[in-house]
C-alpha cells in the first residue's frame, strides 16, 4: 500500500513520514528529493529559474512514476503536491493519504533558518506575514484529503511515530 503525507510545507512530513516508513518497515519516498534527483537542481532552485508551474509538472511526473511502480511505501509529498490539479485524486485511488495539520506558528517556529530559505514560499517573508498569509491554505487540503482513517493494522504499527 501507498501511504501519501499531505500537508502544509515544513508541516513535518518528511521527518513523520521516514520514521514511520522505519517503524511500518517499507520505503520511505520523498517527492521533493525525486524532483531534486531527476532535476539536478534543488525544489528553491527550479522555482527561482524555471518557475513554479515547471516545478508542478515535474513532480507531477515523479508522482505518476511512484503510482506506477506500486508496491509498500509511505511517500512524503511536497507542499503543494495534493492542490495541483488532480493529484490528490491520483494519490487516493492509488493508496491512501493522511493529512499531517499544524498550526501556521508551529511550523514556522519548527523550521530552521536553513529550512525556511530551502521552501520556496518561506524565502525573504517575516514570520507575521506568512502566518498571516498562507494559513489559509489548511482549510482546502483537509476537504480534498477526505475523510479516510488508517487501516488499523497500520495505526498500530505507526504508534509512537509522532510523539
Amino acid at each position: 500500500m501507498l501511504l501519501f503525507l499531505v500537508g502544509y510545507m515544513g508541516c513535518g512530513k518528511s521527518s513523520l513520514g521516514r520514521k514511520a516508513a522505519r517503524r511500518l518497515g517499507v520505503e520511505f519516498i520523498d517527492t521533493d528529493a525525486v524532483v531534486e534527483r531527476d532535476e539536478g537542481a534543488s525544489v528553491a532552485d527550479i522555482f527561482c529559474y524555471e518557475g513554479e508551474e515547471y516545478f508542478r509538472r515535474a513532480e507531477r511526473a515523479a508522482l505518476e512514476r511512484i503510482v506506477a511502480r506500486g508496491g509498500d511505501a509511505v511517500v512524503s509529498t511536497g507542499g503543494g503536491l495534493p492542490l495541483w490539479h488532480d493529484n490528490m485524486a491520483v494519490m487516493n485511488e492509488a493508496g491512501m493519504t493522511l493529512y499531517i495539520r499544524r498550526a501556521p506558528e508551529q511550523i514556522i517556529a519548527r523550521l530552521t533558518p536553513y529550512g525556511r530559505q530551502r521552501r520556496p514560499r518561506f524565502r525573504g517573508l517575516c514570520d507575521g506575514f506568512h502566518t498571516r498569509r498562507h494559513g489559509r491554505s489548511r482549510g482546502v487540503l483537509s476537504r480534498r484529503t477526505g475523510r479516510g482513517r488508517l487501516p488499523d493494522d497500520v495505526r498500530c504499527r505507526c504508534r509512537g511515530v509522532y510523539g
